[in-house]
């Protein structure tokens, strides 16, 4: 009789330290997909002003390595926020004024409107599939707009890379070095 109460003791304890470790990763689960409400807060996200296409293509390159760098992987709702947040001058009336006509206009209501939740879940789409897709869309558009606006097209884009691969000259023995 004792050794059936000592057993069921160590069942039922055992099943609670599960429990309280499912609960924990639902817990750390959806903390990690609040997108951009919970990113951790950068001094320095680059700021997109617009004003070149050079400096438009530079500003977009270093702005995406910046939200890796906040753990943004997938450039849907939170880059899009986050991009909406850092535009100034130009680049924020070209989001602005994108963001009153169509088709931005009316995918940004219906984003908004789509319920939010994991974009995959054990393979399937999930409850925040639409939603992400949706941003995603949304984010494309916004950096189409900003590359017309300066004339950006991808072999312009293209050439200047090329331009500045073929400026790239090292003084040292790391990345650091580079001119």
């Amino acid at each position: 009789m004792m050794a059936a109460l000592t057993n069921a003791s160590l069942v039922s304890s055992n099943m609670l330290y599960q429990l309280g470790g499912i609960v924990q990763q639902n817990y750390t689960r959806q903390q990690a997909q609040q997108g951009y409400r919970t990113l951790k807060p950068k001094r320095d996200v680059t700021q997109v002003t617009c004003a070149t296409a050079e400096l438009l293509m530079e500003e977009l390159i270093q702005f995406e390595i910046d939200l890796q760098e906040l753990g943004v992987t997938g450039f849907a709702e939170a880059a899009f926020f986050q991009l909406r947040a850092v535009t100034q001058g130009q680049a924020k009336d070209v989001i602005e004024f994108a963001l009153v006509r169509e088709p931005m206009k009316t995918l940004h209501a219906a984003a908004l409107a789509l319920p939010s939740g994991e974009e995959w879940e054990g393979g399937y789409p999930g409850r925040g599939y639409q939603r992400t897709q949706a941003f995603r869309t949304l984010y494309q558009h916004a950096a189409r707009e900003l590359r017309k606006a300066v004339n950006l097209t991808d072999a312009r884009m293209r050439q200047l890379a090329n331009d500045k691969s073929g400026q790239a000259r090292m003084r040292g023995e790391s990345a650091d070095d580079a001119i």
